[in-house]
C-alpha cells in the first residue's frame, strides 16, 4: 500500500509543484490573517476634513460687520460697490483669527420704520454710511473712507484682541 502512495506522491507532486503548493498556502494564510486583523483589531479613525485648517472656526466665535446706509446719500452710493466686494468675500465664508465674519446691511432710507429707528438709536448712528463691527460685547466704529482693503484691516484688527 505504501508503494502506491509513494508512486502517486512522486508522480503528481514533483519537486516544483511542492514549492508552488507551499507558496500558495503561505499566500492564502497571509490573506486570511490580514482580513481577520482588519475586522477584529484595527480601529477606524474618525477623520474630519477641513478645507482651510488654519482658519477653522474651532471656538464658534462670531463677529458682525454692520453697514448703515441710505439710498439718497451720495457717499453711500460710492461706498456700496466696495462694501459689496467685501461682503462677497467675507460674509459667512471666512474665518479670521478664529472668528466667523458675518455682514449685514441696514437700509436707513426710511428712518421712521420701527426696526430701523431702533437700530439707529441703539448704535447711535448720526451720519451715512456708517460701519460698525461687533466682536462679542465690543463695538468698533469704522471711521475712514469705505474701501475693501480698509474693511479687511478693520476685521483683522478687530478680531486680534
Amino acid at each position: 500500500m505504501s508503494g502506491i502512495l509513494n508512486l502517486l506522491y512522486n508522480r503528481f507532486l514533483s519537486r516544483y509543484s511542492r514549492i508552488i503548493f507551499i507558496v500558495l498556502l503561505v499566500v492564502l494564510f497571509s490573506y486570511i490573517g490580514y482580513n481577520v486583523y482588519q475586522k477584529v483589531y484595527e480601529k477606524k479613525a474618525d477623520i474630519k476634513e477641513f478645507s482651510d485648517v488654519a482658519n477653522t472656526n474651532t471656538r464658534k466665535k462670531e463677529a458682525q460687520v454692520l453697514f448703515f446706509f441710505a439710498n439718497w446719500c451720495p457717499h453711500c452710493r460710492k461706498a456700496t460697490p466696495e462694501w459689496q466686494q467685501f461682503k462677497e468675500e467675507y460674509n459667512n465664508n471666512k474665518v479670521v483669527n478664529e472668528y466667523r465674519i458675518s455682514c449685514q446691511e441696514i437700509d436707513c432710507t426710511d428712518e421712521k420704520d420701527q426696526k430701523t429707528a431702533a437700530l439707529i438709536k441703539q448704535y447711535n448712528i448720526e451720519s451715512y454710511p456708517t460701519i460698525i463691527m461687533l466682536v462679542g460685547d465690543n463695538k468698533i466704529d469704522y471711521d475712514a473712507k469705505v474701501t475693501k482693503t480698509g474693511l479687511e484691516q478693520l476685521v483683522l484688527s478687530g478680531t486680534s484682541r
